[in-house]
């Protein structure tokens, strides 16, 4: 199950409806915050090699105190303004 988020639905589905490519991923980044984060996002391509002008995020966070595992997966639309979520499936959690 997904939700969409700050664009309309039509917008964001048309958006996801093209083939996508997630190259050169960025290394995963480390954040401690009531527990550990960790991210790793990169701007997606079309199956041309041409810039979608999409970034997709994943999060995965542990909490220290329940040893649960949270993952989350985001795609955003870029833009002047900055970061329009475009699609998120809903959080998914897993404990050790």
């Amino acid at each position: 199950m997904a939700s969409f988020g700050d664009l309309e639905e039509a917008e964001a589905r048309a958006l996801m409806a093209m083939p996508s490519v997630c190259n050169d991923i960025l290394h995963w980044v480390g954040k401690r915050a009531g527990g550990f984060v960790y991210c790793a996002g990169a701007g997606l391509l079309d199956s041309l090699g041409n810039v979608r002008c999409l970034y997709v995020d994943l999060s995965v966070s542990k909490s220290e105190k329940t040893d649960i595992r949270r993952t989350l997966f985001s795609v955003f639309k870029t833009g002047a303004r900055g970061l329009a979520r475009c699609y998120q499936a809903l959080p998914k959690t897993a404990c050790k």
